[in-house]
């Protein structure tokens, strides 16, 4: 005579079996789902960082490059706001050394007619940490003046210093170069 009791536990033990490996894939659908989700957010995150750090360097680069194009682009009817705009881009020391020279450089323009059309030829982003930042900007203009037959060919290399005020780039210094 066989016995029933082994064949309740086998199969006791084949239900146990399948709720176990029930669980198991639960647990490891779970675990891919989480695994997913936290790749997602590092993804997107990094790709944040990404877009800030273009964005700062375009920027930075802007700025520099409008603040060259409307040194170097000139007209005697229309320096004051020019210089205003100018201004507008700088701060700190830079400024006030701006200060300085803005009724000297406006009456020049205006009493040699000065007049000047430039272009930015290329600019580019020498340095940037998360507050700084510094650009090279290569420029042309044409420059006429009173007493002048022809216009003057020009080019100019500068090395623009920034900082990040608030949300915006602003202008700390520039130089010549080489």
């Amino acid at each position: 005579m066989v016995s029933s009791e082994p064949s309740l536990d086998v199969a006791a033990a084949n239900v146990w079996v399948r709720k176990l490996r029930e669980w198991w894939m639960v647990l490891v659908a779970a675990v891919v789902v989480i695994a997913l989700g936290v790749a997602c957010v590092l993804v997107g995150r990094h790709l944040s960082s990404v877009h800030e750090q273009q964005k700062a360097d375009t920027d930075a680069v802007q700025t520099a490059s409008d603040e060259v194009l409307g040194l170097i682009t000139l007209d005697p009817a229309h320096i004051k706001a020019e210089l205003a705009a100018l201004k507008a881009r700088t701060t700190g020391d830079f400024r006030q050394q701006f200060d300085g020279i803005l009724a000297t450089f406006a009456n020049t323009v205006a009493s040699e007619n000065i007049t000047a059309k430039g272009k930015i030829v290329d600019a580019g982003l020498s340095s940037l940490t998360p507050t700084t930042a510094t650009v090279v900007v290569a420029s042309t203009t044409k420059v006429t003046h009173k007493g002048a037959t022809t216009p003057q060919t020009r080019n100019y290399r500068m090395s623009i210093d920034l900082s990040l005020v608030g949300a915006n780039w602003l202008i700390t210094g520039m130089k010549f170069v080489a």
